[in-house]
Protein backbone atom coordinates (compact mmCIF):
# COMPACT_ATOMS: atom_id res chain seq x y z
CA UNK A 1 0.00 0.00 0.00
CA UNK A 2 0.92 3.55 -0.47
CA UNK A 3 1.07 5.83 2.63
CA UNK A 4 2.10 9.13 3.49
CA UNK A 5 3.45 9.52 7.40
CA UNK A 6 2.82 12.82 9.14
CA UNK A 7 5.49 14.19 11.33
CA UNK A 8 3.94 14.05 14.74
CA UNK A 9 3.74 9.47 14.22
CA UNK A 10 7.32 9.66 14.24
CA UNK A 11 9.76 8.42 11.69
CA UNK A 12 10.49 4.78 12.84
CA UNK A 13 6.74 4.05 11.71
CA UNK A 14 7.67 5.54 8.10
CA UNK A 15 10.39 3.35 8.69
CA UNK A 16 8.53 -0.03 9.56
CA UNK A 17 6.17 0.29 6.87
CA UNK A 18 9.44 0.64 4.01
CA UNK A 19 10.68 -2.50 6.13
CA UNK A 20 7.43 -4.24 5.28
CA UNK A 21 7.58 -3.44 1.30
CA UNK A 22 4.80 -0.65 1.79
CA UNK A 23 5.43 2.20 -0.60
CA UNK A 24 5.73 5.19 2.19
CA UNK A 25 6.38 9.13 2.23
CA UNK A 26 7.37 10.51 4.98
CA UNK A 27 6.28 14.13 6.20
CA UNK A 28 9.30 14.82 8.77
CA UNK A 29 11.95 13.77 5.67
CA UNK A 30 9.82 15.13 2.33
CA UNK A 31 7.97 18.39 3.42
CA UNK A 32 8.38 19.40 7.52
CA UNK A 33 5.47 21.69 8.32
CA UNK A 34 3.18 20.67 5.90
CA UNK A 35 -0.25 22.16 6.45
CA UNK A 36 -3.24 19.50 7.05
CA UNK A 37 -4.84 21.02 3.58
CA UNK A 38 -1.76 20.79 1.69
CA UNK A 39 -1.19 16.69 3.35
CA UNK A 40 -4.75 16.08 2.09
CA UNK A 41 -4.52 17.12 -1.39
CA UNK A 42 -1.00 15.74 -1.53
CA UNK A 43 -2.39 11.99 -0.17
CA UNK A 44 -5.40 12.99 -2.91
CA UNK A 45 -2.66 13.56 -5.54
CA UNK A 46 -0.80 10.73 -5.11
CA UNK A 47 -3.32 8.01 -4.22
CA UNK A 48 -1.80 7.80 -0.60
CA UNK A 49 -3.12 6.59 2.67
CA UNK A 50 -2.48 9.65 5.65
CA UNK A 51 -1.07 7.87 8.78
CA UNK A 52 -1.74 10.84 11.69
CA UNK A 53 -1.94 11.48 15.29
CA UNK A 54 -3.74 14.51 14.65
CA UNK A 55 -7.50 14.17 15.36
CA UNK A 56 -7.48 17.73 13.32
CA UNK A 57 -8.03 15.84 10.44
CA UNK A 58 -11.60 14.49 11.30
CA UNK A 59 -12.44 17.59 10.96
CA UNK A 60 -11.13 18.67 7.83
CA UNK A 61 -12.79 15.21 6.15
CA UNK A 62 -15.73 14.14 8.61
CA UNK A 63 -16.84 17.73 8.88
CA UNK A 64 -16.00 19.80 6.06
CA UNK A 65 -16.08 17.06 3.39
CA UNK A 66 -12.14 17.77 1.99
CA UNK A 67 -11.24 14.78 -0.09
CA UNK A 68 -8.46 12.48 0.63
CA UNK A 69 -7.51 8.67 -0.23
CA UNK A 70 -7.97 7.53 3.11
CA UNK A 71 -6.70 8.05 6.31
CA UNK A 72 -6.03 5.83 9.48
CA UNK A 73 -5.96 8.13 12.53
CA UNK A 74 -3.27 6.52 15.31
CA UNK A 75 -5.19 7.59 19.16
CA UNK A 76 -2.73 6.31 20.62
CA UNK A 77 -0.92 8.79 23.34
CA UNK A 78 2.15 7.84 24.41
CA UNK A 79 3.03 4.72 22.62
CA UNK A 80 6.17 3.70 21.20
CA UNK A 81 6.89 2.98 17.46
CA UNK A 82 6.57 -0.94 18.00
CA UNK A 83 2.67 -0.58 19.26
CA UNK A 84 1.57 1.98 16.86
CA UNK A 85 3.59 -0.46 14.10
CA UNK A 86 1.72 -3.72 15.59
CA UNK A 87 -1.80 -1.39 15.25
CA UNK A 88 -1.14 -0.82 11.82
CA UNK A 89 0.17 -4.47 10.77
CA UNK A 90 -3.05 -5.64 12.50
CA UNK A 91 -5.49 -2.95 10.11
CA UNK A 92 -3.43 -4.12 7.24
CA UNK A 93 -4.12 -7.81 8.02
CA UNK A 94 -7.80 -7.35 9.27
CA UNK A 95 -9.15 -4.16 6.78
CA UNK A 96 -7.24 -4.60 3.78
CA UNK A 97 -9.37 -3.18 1.27
CA UNK A 98 -11.27 -0.83 3.88
CA UNK A 99 -8.65 1.61 4.20
CA UNK A 100 -8.65 3.22 1.21
CA UNK A 101 -11.20 6.16 1.05
CA UNK A 102 -12.20 5.63 4.74
CA UNK A 103 -11.61 7.60 7.61
CA UNK A 104 -10.21 4.85 10.04
CA UNK A 105 -9.12 4.99 13.80
CA UNK A 106 -7.60 3.01 15.90
CA UNK A 107 -6.17 2.75 19.77
CA UNK A 108 -4.54 -0.43 19.34
CA UNK A 109 -7.42 -2.24 21.25
CA UNK A 110 -10.24 -0.71 19.13
CA UNK A 111 -10.96 0.07 15.28
CA UNK A 112 -13.33 2.50 13.96
CA UNK A 113 -14.30 2.74 10.42
CA UNK A 114 -16.07 5.46 8.84
CA UNK A 115 -16.99 5.46 5.65
CA UNK A 116 -18.04 8.61 3.39
CA UNK A 117 -21.60 10.20 3.64
CA UNK A 118 -23.39 8.96 1.19
CA UNK A 119 -25.55 12.30 -0.66
CA UNK A 120 -29.35 11.84 0.25
CA UNK A 121 -31.45 11.29 -2.42
CA UNK A 122 -32.97 14.40 -3.71
CA UNK A 123 -29.77 16.58 -2.64
CA UNK A 124 -28.52 18.64 -5.45
CA UNK A 125 -24.83 18.92 -6.10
Amino acid sequence: MRFLVEEGVGLGVSLGLADLQHDVASVRLDSPGLADPEGLRQVVDENRILITCDQGYGNLVLQQGLPHAGIILLRMPGAGVGDKIAALIELLELYPHRLAGNFTVTTGRKIRIVEPAMPQPGASS
